[in-house]
């Protein structure tokens, strides 16, 4: 019988990747501190290449680390809509930091594949 020991992360980043660190993730807070309560099409419609299921996966983690709300509403069709909760909302600056980071290192980037051409 093979026993799994899960270890306690060694630091706080550790903590952080562990949460946010699978692929989408980062992508589905972003769209969800940008417009809101978004209902499970309108987030699968503004992530490109996502899959339903893949998707469906990352909600549910995230709702497990109490990042994101589910609430479902009892009609037909079904009707389920996504919030962050007050814990999702406090990576907004943080957020804001990596997009910032991400321009910067975009405009860099380009700044150096034009210079190569000169």
């Amino acid at each position: 019988m093979d026993i799994t020991i899960l270890k306690e992360p060694a630091c706080s980043l550790e903590t952080v990747l562990n949460v946010l660190g699978s692929k989408w993730t980062i992508l589905i807070i972003a769209r969800l501190l940008e417009h809101g309560t978004m209902r499970f099409g309108e987030l699968h419609r503004s992530l490109p290449g996502i899959s339903l299921r893949t998707l469906a996966l990352r909600l549910q983690d995230l709702e497990a680390h109490k990042l994101v709300h589910r609430e479902v509403y009892p009609q037909i069709p079904p009707k389920v809509e996504y919030t962050l909760t007050a814990e999702g909302r406090m990576t907004e600056n943080v957020f804001k930091e990596l997009q910032r980071f991400g321009t910067a290192a975009k405009l860099e980037a380009h700044h150096n594949s034009t210079e190569s051409l000169t």
